[in-house]
């Protein structure tokens, strides 16, 4: 594929993340949409109080989702493409590789894209899969209320945070598809950490409520990975 070709392929890497993000906003709308309705109506029984746990996490979804929407625009992101359709890599106006140079490194470029654009459109699909299945249970807050129950099956059966896993993939497979400096850097300095925190607050929690049943449902899954992988992060 030349260089005059990848203008074209470009527009398909955005045209697939705005397709993502479709299929999680309108993808069983209706079902999830009733499912936050009846959460809402819920008592609660207990908060995991801190704005930090709670409100940051939030907020930084919402800066990354601006990053993405910079960086469908190219703001923010190491590609650049002139009026010529040839692209070149810079970062804040310095230009590090264009010409013969990036022709003999597209292949690698378009790796990158496809298996970023690939991960993300898995990344979506999971998000809203999770969401569907934990059903009346999801709550944009840390908490737990009247009428809970403790899923431990289908996703949450692999691993115990599939949502918190969706929500940081997706952010980083998207600043790959894009190759968005802006978005990466926020996604894996800001962006992780605060839901890595996040779900050890929310495994305290549920562990404080359903005791030794959570516990045990704890041995067998990983945060984020099934147990084999966790375990050896662990270990490392």
């Amino acid at each position: 594929m030349s260089q005059s070709h990848f203008f074209v392929f470009d527009m398909m890497m955005r045209a697939c993340i705005l397709l993502g993000l479709i299929f999680m906003t309108f993808s069983h709308f209706v079902l999830i949409l009733k499912n936050r309705k009846a959460n809402e109506q819920m008592e609660i029984l207990h908060f995991r109080k801190g704005f930090v746990i709670q409100k940051v996490p939030l907020y930084s979804t919402y800066i990354c989702a601006f990053l993405l929407a910079l960086s469908i625009f190219r703001i923010g992101s190491i590609l650049k493409v002139d009026s010529s359709h040839v692209p070149s890599l810079s970062i804040l106006g310095i230009t590090f590789m264009s010409g013969d140079e990036l022709k003999q490194n597209m292949t690698a470029l378009y790796v990158i894209c496809i298996v970023g654009v690939v991960l993300y459109l898995a990344s979506s699909i999971l998000y809203n899969t999770a969401q569907v299945q934990l059903g009346k249970n999801y709550s944009v807050d840390v908490d737990i209320k009247y009428g809970y129950r403790l899923k431990v099956n289908e996703l949450y059966g692999f691993v115990r945070h599939p949502l918190y896993l969706s929500e940081i993939l997706l952010w980083l497979c998207a600043s790959l598809t894009l190759l968005s400096w802006s978005l990466f850097l926020w996604t894996v300095c800001v962006h992780i950490p605060l839901y890595v925190n996040r779900a050890k607050a929310e495994d305290e929690l549920l562990e404080y409520y359903w005791k030794d049943e959570y516990r045990e449902y704890k041995e067998r899954t990983g945060a984020f990975f099934p147990i084999i992988f966790d375990n050896k992060l662990k270990r490392k």
